[in-house]
């Protein structure tokens, strides 16, 4: 051993290197007397139980950490030297306990302490850093979603959005006509921008190369109402925004400015072409340039909306004027307020101008207005939405984070009464109370700051996952910044101290010659430590419940009958209308590609569809044939049914047996085309409820725009394609071929899905139009999981945070009995030699245990009650005051609460009470 320690001081003392000249000398008897010190308490503590690796591990760590922080003191010494703070030091001025030394000395002390305790020092660095992690993840995403101003605006603060009004219900989009007359005739806004976020499918064409791109249509002020500045070039100019289809130009986002032109702003303007129309790009948009939502995916392109009827030309000319019996309400607005204009005034401003369109335009605008939102980045429903989900997940992590303060406490008082003695034998020398306070805070603050940083590492882990779990995406989202990093180090530093000083001013104020003559007082310390574990299980029911409730609701909008199969359903979007087709082209189209799919060896089945669940809702006026009235003498041939407005969708022929609806009567065919007679299948909803007493199939249906009616064929069965809840909405269907529109979706039912599989049924489409931009590709079980998203987003974060508290509540509770039972050896030592068995001491072991953890159940349960009635809007299926999860929580917590006993009751009934009563 003699040989060992010579050849480790010999290597200790070359790390004594690093220590400026002038101090070794001084430094190096104190820095040798601890080595040693520590090398024989090293072997002593390991003995042959430990390996040596590990042993040597443990010794060489605590003198390089007790050696960086000598360093650290002694430079902080030379430089207040320097300063002139002080002389010199000597030899025995360098360890007087001067303010800086004692504050190293405390902070040496307290690393060589929490390393002699590794179990404890990674279970409290652990549970801080959970909580300190899970906190930051969830700020970091509200910061990106709430506060961070996205990149490139000016003057936020003066931003605001405005919305559409029907009867005083939000209705968020605006007919261009209505931005137009709000645009020109605003007096409290600098000026107004409309855009359509929905994006624009283009097909890219530069020199030889031609690729699909995401292209936005925004008005001519767009981006001098964000205060947005170009790379190169410029922006649009006012007479680019005046006139419809007369000058086609192009800002190009930053990645393709560098795509294409290789960053170079000599090279602009540049010619291209957008779905084989000829444009200029004219300007290039910054880098990171999103526009004013972070939940906006960046174009790589803007248009002005004049070039609606070149790139869209579809959508007919009701899209940019007042066309009678027509209106399209597609753009987003938003507005820059004058400075020193409020709120309120420009509220005004608007009621003024909708009160005009309403008196002027009463077809377009009965009923109609705007409202002004302070939130420019969403539109009010998403931002309803998105504030929801993240109170939510911050009154979670708020929990789990008040939980690991709870248990760092718990654990914190656990160790400072075991260290009692010591703390007695510092006092009777002399030391002050305060000195020992200041002791038990530094190890609080070498916690937080171990915490503090594994926390950030979980936080930029966990911020990723936030993210996904969101029902939006976050494109601009890079992780946590320095605002979140900083924050989360003071949220550190609060919890831990915040935790460690009910334990330090207990071990302050203890009498040392009581705790000496082993009357320890330890009574008051007991009860906090088992009021804290109380405190423990009751946010831990709150929790629990919580995610058992959103956990049910989700299994329950899972198990909703759709009334169609979603699984190995492909998505191909298409919109003809960005390319020309005419209506008989369009169909000649589909034909050929439906064809085409229909062959390939992995398509069961193809069709194509106007209509997807859950994405948007479709309604025509249709007025039941009523068989009675028109019988009746001088009425025949007249309608006298109340017009209906089910749900429309118009579909290709196989459309039922690739969804797998049953249809009774006959599916649509290819015989069904535009020259033959008008036909149509209603869902069984419509069915029952138009004709209740008569059969529906051979019925008519009457269009108010005077056409011919249609016979009803089939009757399908009942699908959800608006909401998970409710009653089935009434649907019917027409023949895609009688009833075209441009804009589709490819829908196809294959075996498993692969990228090479859907790069091979996207190469089949493209090879009937090359120059076609498919605008996206999913699958109908990606669609029926968004619809779940909200309730998949709660259920997962709250039950992931009630997992953490739940084990963190367990191992607070170990703690507390583990302690208690190696307090209580002595007695439990009488007990047992005065005839108590194992059972019986095992079992007043978990009773403890049990009865903590019934107190905290009862603690809670107002407060969990009152957090199921909050989660009330987050629930689908299950009420807030569902019976098993009340029943069930309550016994999960204490099963794991006995669970989290039963190690030590185990142990104290292994105690030998001949050994104990020796030893005492």
């Amino acid at each position: 051993m003699l040989s060992g320690m010579v050849s480790a001081e010999k290597r200790y003392r070359k790390l004594l290197k690093i220590l400026p000249k002038r101090f070794r000398q001084e430094a190096q008897r104190e820095l040798l007397e601890v080595f040693r010190a520590e090398y024989a308490a090293s072997r002593n503590a390991g003995g042959n139980a430990l390996p040596s690796l590990i042993r040597s591990l443990r010794l060489w760590t605590r003198l390089l950490l007790d050696l960086l922080l000598t360093a650290v003191a002694v430079q902080s010494q030379m430089l207040l030297e320097r300063l002139g703070a002080r002389s010199r030091p000597s030899s025995s001025t360098w360890r007087q306990s001067t303010a800086m030394s004692r504050i190293f000395q405390d902070f040496r002390y307290a690393l060589r302490a929490l390393g002699r305790t590794p179990a404890f020092t990674a279970v409290a660095i652990l549970t801080l850093a959970l909580g300190i992690g899970a906190n930051a993840a969830v700020f970091s995403v509200v910061h990106e979603l709430f506060f961070k101003t996205p990149a490139h605006l000016h003057e936020p603060e003066r931003l605001v959005r405005i919305v559409r009004t029907q009867r005083g219900e939000v209705r968020t989009s605006l007919s261009y006509p209505d931005f137009a007359h709000y645009r020109d005739h605003c007096e409290a806004f600098e000026s107004l921008t409309g855009f359509d976020s929905s994006g624009l499918a283009l097909t890219v064409g530069f020199g030889d190369e031609f690729f699909p791109a995401q292209g936005m249509m925004v008005s001519r002020e767009y981006f001098q109402v964000l205060g947005a500045r170009p790379q190169a070039g410029r922006w649009f100019l006012p007479e680019e925004g005046q006139t419809p289809g007369t000058h086609p130009v192009a800002v190009i986002s930053h990645s393709l400015f560098q795509r294409l032109l290789g960053g170079r702003p000599e090279a602009l303007p540049a010619s291209l072409t957008l779905n084989g129309h000829p444009f200029t790009a004219v300007g290039a948009a910054p880098a990171g340039f999103a526009g004013a939502s972070p939940l906006e995916p960046p174009p790589d392109l803007w248009v002005p909306l004049m070039m609606q009827p070149l790139l869209a030309p579809a959508g007919g000319d009701w899209t940019l004027q007042r066309v009678p019996h027509h209106s399209w309400n597609w753009l987003n607005v938003i507005g820059r307020l004058k400075d020193g204009v409020t709120a309120q005034a420009a509220q005004a401003n608007l009621d003024a101008m909708a009160a005009y369109l309403a008196e002027n335009y009463p077809d377009w605008n009965e009923e109609m207005g705007a409202r002004l939102f302070e939130s420019y980045r969403y539109i009010p429903g998403t931002h309803d939405s998105i504030v929801s989900l993240s109170r939510l997940m911050a009154a979670a992590v708020g929990l789990l984070l008040l939980i690991a303060c709870v248990n760092i406490a718990v654990l914190l008082l656990a160790r400072s009464s075991a260290r009692t003695r010591d703390v007695g034998i510092r006092l009777a020398l002399g030391a002050g109370r305060w000195r020992v306070l200041r002791l038990s805070l530094t190890e609080s603050l070498l916690l937080a700051l171990g915490g503090g940083l594994l926390g950030v590492l979980i936080a930029d882990l966990a911020s990723g996952l936030t993210r996904t779990l969101l029902p939006y995406p976050i494109p601009s989202f890079s992780g946590p910044g320095l605002t979140v990093l900083g924050a989360s180090m003071a949220l550190a530093a609060a919890t831990a101290l915040a935790a460690g000083l009910a334990p330090a001013l207990q071990t302050s104020r203890l009498d040392p010659f009581s705790t000496l003559r082993g009357q320890q007082g330890l009574d008051s310390r007991g009860r906090l430590r088992q009021g804290l574990v109380v405190a423990q299980v009751a946010l831990s029911l709150v929790l629990v419940c919580s995610a058992v409730l959103l956990a049910r609701s989700l299994y329950a909008a899972r198990s909703v009958d759709l009334g169609f199969e979603s699984a190995d359903r492909l998505l191909l979007q298409v919109n003809l209308r960005f390319h020309g087709y005419s209506p008989q082209q369009g169909r000649a189209f589909v034909d050929q590609v439906l064809e085409r799919l229909n062959r390939h060896p992995a398509v069961k089945a193809a069709t194509a569809t106007v209509m997807v669940p859950f994405r948007g809702v479709w309604t025509e006026d249709v007025v039941p044939q009523d068989p009675r009235r028109q019988e009746s003498p001088g009425n025949s041939g007249k309608l006298s049914a109340d017009p209906m407005a089910p749900g429309t969708n118009a579909v290709a022929y196989r459309y039922f047996e690739t969804m797998g609806i049953a249809v009774r009567g006959r599916s649509f065919t290819a015989r069904d085309t535009p020259e033959s007679p008008a036909v149509v299948i209603v869902n069984e909803a419509f069915a029952k409820h138009v004709w209740p007493d008569a059969e529906a199939l051979g019925q008519s249906l009457y269009y108010e725009r005077n056409e011919p009616p249609a016979t009803v064929v089939g009757v399908a069965r009942n699908a959800r394609y608006y909401s998970l809840q409710g009653e089935t909405q009434h649907q019917v269907y027409w023949p895609l071929s009688q009833r075209y529109q441009p804009s589709f979706s490819l829908l196809l039912h294959t075996g498993p899905l692969s990228a090479q599989l859907v790069q091979d049924l996207r190469r089949r489409v493209l090879e009937v139009d090359p120059s076609l931009a498919l605008q996206q590709v999913s699958t109908l079980q990606e669609v029926v999981d968004n619809e779940t998203a909200q309730y998949r987003t709660s259920a997962a974060a709250v039950t992931l945070f009630a997992v953490l508290a739940l084990t963190l509540a367990a191992v607070g509770l170990y703690g507390v009995e583990s302690y208690l039972v190696s307090q209580r050896r002595r007695e439990i030592g009488v007990r047992m030699a005065l005839g108590a068995g194992r059972g019986r001491i095992q079992r007043a072991v978990l009773f403890s245990a049990a009865r903590q953890t019934a107190l905290g159940l009862l603690l809670g349960l107002p407060a969990a009650i009152l957090a199921a009635l909050y989660l009330r809007t987050h629930l689908f299926g299950p009420p807030a005051h569902d019976f098993l999860t009340w029943l069930g929580v309550p016994l999960l917590l204490l099963a794991v609460a006995l669970l989290a006993a039963s190690l030590p009751a185990h142990r104290a009934s292994r105690i030998n009470p001949l050994t104990t009563l020796r030893a005492d």
